[in-house]
């Protein structure tokens, strides 16, 4: 499965386009910066930060702080859709 794929099925769970984007870079990197997701995805940084927070309301994103460092994760893929409905 493509990755357009997987951002249309998001979507379809009831993602916006950007949170799709992000949730799909923050799956492929693993713990990552704000900046690295955002250049990963494609989304502006700025726009970054809310959509963070809205995963992070449904459940399928997280902290992990190293050091001063604040890096951002995503949920399993498997824990998704029982959050989603």
């Amino acid at each position: 499965m493509q990755k357009e794929d997987i951002k249309e099925i998001l979507i379809d769970f009831g993602l916006s386009e950007h949170e799709a984007l992000v949730y799909l870079s923050s799956l492929t990197l693993g713990p990552s910066t704000v900046s690295k997701i955002a250049k990963h995805s494609g989304v502006k940084r700025t726009t970054v930060y809310p959509v963070i927070e809205s995963l992070k309301k449904r459940g399928i994103m997280n902290i992990e702080i190293k050091g001063i460092k604040k890096l951002f994760v995503a949920e399993n893929p498997e824990k998704l859709e029982s959050i989603i409905d």
